[in-house]
């Protein structure tokens, strides 16, 4: 699934996302929500990587620390993803 298109699509119909402490948050008109969630869940960590990434993005982090934060971030989702298959 193409995360960046699931987003842009889910913003369309008036979805804000806001990311804290590891997890995303959404909110919305509750019918629109509803209808979207569970794929909203089946893409959980690659939503919160996509968003950490836009974030990194938004505040122009120099170059010399885009790259170690990008990577961080990867590897974090990778983490979560490992830990989440093991429970």
């Amino acid at each position: 699934m193409d995360i960046a298109r699931l987003i842009a699509h889910c913003r369309s119909h008036g979805i804000e996302f806001s990311l804290g402490n590891g997890t995303v948050k959404i909110r919305g008109t509750a019918r629109i929500v509803e209808e979207i969630l569970p794929v909203l869940r089946a893409h959980k960590e690659e939503i919160i990587t996509y968003l950490s990434i836009e974030m990194i993005h938004t505040y122009d982090i120099p170059n010399t620390h885009h790259e170690a934060e990008l990577a961080l971030v990867e590897t974090q989702a990778l983490l979560n993803r490992v830990m989440a298959r093991r429970i």
